[in-house]
C-alpha cells in the first residue's frame, strides 16, 4: 500500500489555514497535513523537520512573505512541490511565482474542496518515484462541511447520517467577540481534554467574531460541558481575553440541528447586544428580561414637547429607553427602530413647533447610521442621547441652559469625593440623572470621559501627596481612592509615563 502524500499549510490567516483543513477529507484522498504556519520562517523549520511532499503557501505575510518562501524551497529542497494562494489582487505575485517553480495557484475567493484536489492532484503528477495512495478524485465533504450546510439551508438535515456521529447528545457552543480575537481550535480542544473524557467536535462557523461548534457527547458528560465551558470563560476573564460563550440547550437528535443552530444563534445575538459585558451564558441559567411592563405613551410625549416641559419630556423618554434596554428578547433591530422612531418623531414635533431643526435633519443620518451599525447596547445609546443633546440646543434659548453649571457642579463633587468608591452610579444618584445619560452628556460637555476624568484628579492628588508627603506608595493609593495598589501603579504611570516610585525619585532628586 502507498504512503500519504504530507502537506504543509503557509498562511498568515487563520481562519484561512482552518478553512483549508476542513474542506476535504485528508486522508481518504490519499493526503496527511502534517503542519501549519504563519509566516515563511516557520514553514522553512517545519519542512526541515517534517519533509513534506507538497506545500501550500500564501503570498503576503509578514516576516518572510510566499515569495521568499518560494525561491529557498526550489533552492534547498527541490523535490518540494509549491501550491500558491492569492487574492486578485496578487497577480504579478503569482506571475513571478510560477517562474520560481510553483506548480499551481489557487484564488481564496474561489477556494473550494474540489479546487483544492484539482491542484493537490496537480502537483501529486510532478512528484516522480514516490508510490502514493491512488483514491478517487471525488471530493468527499467532512462532517463539518456537510454540518455547515445544512445550518446555511444549503442542503436538508438528511445529508447528516448516524455514522458521522458517536455519541447520542449534540450542543451547540458558541462564542463571540467584538472585537473579532477569537480563540483557535487547538486552545479548544486542548482545554476541552482536560474536562470531558469523550466527545466530538466539529467547527461549524468562523466568522466576522463568531465561532460556532456543534459538540457530540454522551449522556453522563453534559455536565461535564458545562463545567469545561465555566472554566473555559474563566480562563478567558485571567487572559483578558474578551469572549463571550453561549452554550445552547442539548438535543438528541441531529434531524432538528437546523432548528436548534437557528435558536442558539438568536439567543447569542440578543444576549451579546444587551449584556456586552456578561462572558457567560449557560442555557439554563439565562438572563431574565424585566417582568414589568412599560408601555411609551407617544401622544403624552409629545404633549410633554409641545408645552414647553422639554426636560420631563427627556426622563419620560429615557426611562422608557432604560425599561427596553432590560428586554432581553426584544429583537435586536426592534430595538434600534425603536430608538430611530423616536428620534424622527421628535424632529417632526420640534419643526411643527416652528424650532428651528435644520441642524438636527442635517446630522440626523450620521447618528442613524452610528445606531444602526452598532455592535452592542453601549454603541447603540450614544447617538440617541447626543441626539437628546441637540434637542437641548435647539429648545432652550442660550440665556436659559443648564449645561455649564451642571458640569460645574458635577466637576465640583468629583473633586470633593474623588477619594470614595465613585462611579457613574453614585454620581448619577447624586444628581438625579440617568446613568448611561450621565456619561454621554459628561464626555460631550467635557471632551473625556468620567472615568478618565476621576483618574486624572485622583493621579494629581497622588502626585501632591509623593511631592510632599513621606506617606508609603500603598497609603497613598487608597487615600486618592484606588482599592488595588498595583492598578493605581499602573494607572498613574499611565498618565505620567513613570511609575509611582520613580516619580518620588525624580522630584526628590
Amino acid at each position: 500500500m502507498g504512503q500519504l502524500c504530507k502537506v504543509l499549510i503557509v498562511d498568515d490567516e487563520m481562519l484561512i489555514r482552518q478553512g483549508i483543513m476542513n474542506y476535504i477529507d485528508w486522508e481518504s484522498e490519499g493526503f496527511q497535513i502534517i503542519g501549519e504556519s504563519s509566516n515563511g520562517e516557520e514553514a522553512l523549520m517545519l519542512i526541515e523537520k517534517h519533509h513534506p511532499h507538497i506545500v501550500i503557501t500564501d503570498i503576503v505575510m509578514p516576516v518572510m512573505n510566499g515569495k521568499e518562501l518560494v525561491k529557498v524551497i526550489k533552492r534547498d529542497y527541490p523535490n518540494v512541490e509549491v501550491i500558491v494562494l492569492s487574492s486578485f489582487e496578487n497577480f504579478e505575485y503569482v506571475h513571478s511565482a510560477f517562474q520560481d517553480g510553483v506548480v499551481d495557484y489557487i484564488l481564496k475567493p474561489k477556494l473550494t474542496g474540489e479546487e483544492l484536489l484539482q491542484s493537490l492532484h496537480k502537483a501529486v503528477r510532478k512528484i516522480p518515484d514516490v508510490d502514493f495512495c491512488k483514491k478517487s478524485y471525488k471530493v468527499v465533504p467532512s462532517t463539518s462541511e456537510t454540518i455547515r450546510k445544512v445550518v446555511k439551508g444549503y442542503e436538508s438535515s438528511e445529508a447528516i447520517t448516524d455514522t458521522m456521529f458517536s455519541f447520542s447528545n449534540f450542543c451547540f457552543l458558541m462564542m463571540y467577540s467584538s472585537d473579532h480575537e477569537l480563540p483557535s481550535r487547538n486552545k479548544v480542544i486542548s482545554f476541552l481534554n482536560k474536562h470531558v473524557p469523550s466527545y466530538q467536535l466539529e467547527e461549524i462557523i468562523r466568522e466576522e467574531g463568531e465561532l460556532s461548534y456543534l459538540l457530540n457527547v454522551d449522556s453522563s458528560d453534559l455536565e461535564s460541558i458545562r463545567d469545561y465551558v465555566h472554566q473555559l470563560s474563566i480562563k478567558f476573564l485571567e487572559n483578558r481575553e474578551h469572549v463571550q460563550l453561549f452554550l445552547h440547550q442539548p438535543f438528541s437528535s441531529f434531524k432538528y440541528i437546523n432548528e436548534e443552530y437557528e435558536k442558539a444563534k438568536g439567543n447569542l445575538q440578543q444576549y451579546s447586544f444587551y449584556l456586552p459585558d456578561q462572558p457567560l451564558f449557560l442555557y439554563d441559567e439565562l438572563p431574565q428580561d424585566n417582568n414589568q411592563t412599560l408601555e411609551l405613551d407617544r401622544n403624552k410625549l409629545m404633549e410633554l414637547y409641545k408645552h414647553h416641559q422639554f426636560e420631563e419630556a427627556t426622563f419620560y423618554l429615557l426611562d422608557y429607553v432604560d425599561h427596553l434596554s432590560q428586554k432581553y428578547q426584544l429583537r435586536v433591530h426592534d430595538f434600534k427602530s425603536i430608538l430611530g422612531n423616536q428620534m424622527f418623531n421628535i424632529i417632526v414635533t420640534l419643526g411643527s413647533m416652528s424650532f428651528n431643526t435644520e441642524a438636527l435633519e442635517r446630522d440626523k443620518y450620521s447618528l442613524f447610521a452610528t445606531l444602526n451599525d452598532a455592535r452592542n447596547i453601549k454603541e447603540a445609546l450614544p447617538p440617541f442621547y447626543q441626539f437628546l443633546e441637540y434637542t437641548q440646543d435647539i429648545v432652550l434659548p442660550k440665556n436659559q441652559k443648564k449645561e455649564h453649571s451642571n458640569m460645574v457642579k458635577l466637576l465640583e463633587y468629583v473633586g470633593k469625593h474623588y477619594s470614595e468608591p465613585l462611579g457613574l452610579t453614585e454620581l448619577a444618584e447624586h444628581f438625579h440623572f440617568n446613568p448611561s445619560y450621565l456619561s454621554a452628556y459628561f464626555s460631550t460637555h467635557h471632551e473625556e470621559g468620567f472615568n478618565e476624568y476621576l483618574n486624572k484628579v485622583r493621579i494629581k492628588k497622588a502626585c501632591e501627596l509623593l511631592e510632599n508627603s513621606d506617606k508609603t506608595i500603598s497609603t497613598i493609593s487608597q487615600e486618592v481612592g484606588y482599592s488595588d495598589h498595583s492598578y493605581f501603579s499602573k494607572v498613574f504611570k499611565k498618565i505620567k509615563g513613570v511609575s509611582p516610585s520613580h516619580f518620588r525619585r525624580d522630584i526628590s532628586s
